[in-house]
């Protein structure tokens, strides 16, 4: 997120904004001059491009996570199913009065791997069989596994959250798996979050400026940005924009 951003640096967010406010201090220096609506009009349009590419990468990288995130559980489930494995075969074995140190260790070995995708609890029965809780959630109980699955809220606001097959959600407090949970749940909705404040803002603010001033055919009550929704569910940083009549024409330009 941070090479995305690329703050503090001379391609970051602060430049850009510097460099658009300097071109309208420029403009309202020399407000006839076309070179100086066209210079306005240039640097509006990479502070756009600049904000919707910094979104869409982190989209991206979100997705990343999304991924990683789902191929991780699938290893907590393969893990799972391997210690299931292995229960049957040493309670068979301890049934016969017999015992298989290469078992147990085999079994402790893909607990310990389990131990850091997710919290676990273990908990051993007489019968020389263990019974795994994960994210306080039973993830194995004898030869039985409860597989687990990502779930994305895609209607609300796209939480995502790891159940069992019986639809229990897990409360991941350790491992692998929270770190990825808290990037795609906190940490990317605060910096989207911020870029689409900052934008909307922005908009609010340069729009209402802009409709009291007149362009160089006398006409006033125009936009400089095309309006961005204040839904937060409906990115603002997406749609960010300079409006089409500006971009056609920067005689327009108050």
């Amino acid at each position: 997120i941070e090479a995305i951003f690329q703050e503090p640096g001379e391609n970051g967010i602060n430049i850009y904004l510097k460099e658009f406010f300097d071109a309208w201090q420029e403009l309202s220096a020399n407000p006839e001059s076309y070179a100086a609506r066209i210079s306005l009009r240039e640097q509006a349009v990479s502070l756009t491009g600049l904000v919707q590419d910094i979104y869409a990468r982190l989209d991206e990288l979100k997705y990343d996570v999304e991924k990683e995130l789902e191929a991780a559980v699938k290893q907590v489930n393969s893990l799972a199913a391997e210690i299931t494995e292995l229960n049957e075969k040493i309670t068979y074995l301890q049934a016969l009065g017999q015992k298989s140190n290469e078992m147990l260790d085999e079994r402790d070995l893909r607990l310990q791997e389990l131990s850091k995708l997710v919290n676990i609890r273990v908990i051993e029965r007489t019968n020389g069989s263990v019974e795994v809780l994960a994210g306080s959630r039973l993830l194995l109980h004898d030869d039985r596994s409860f597989e687990l699955k990502v779930q994305i809220d895609k209607d609300g606001e796209g939480q995502a959250v790891i159940a069992n097959s019986l639809g229990a959600e897990l409360s991941v407090e350790g491992g692998a798996l929270k770190g990825m949970l808290e990037s795609y749940n906190e940490v990317f909705p605060r910096y989207q979050g911020g870029l689409d404040e900052l934008v909307y803002t922005l908009v609010q603010e340069v729009n209402e400026v802009h409709r009291g001033g007149y362009g160089l055919d006398g006409v006033d009550e125009r936009n400089f940005f095309e309006p961005v929704p204040e839904n937060p569910a409906q990115s603002a940083a997406r749609s960010f924009t300079v409006a089409q009549s500006i971009l056609e024409d920067p005689g327009q330009i108050a």
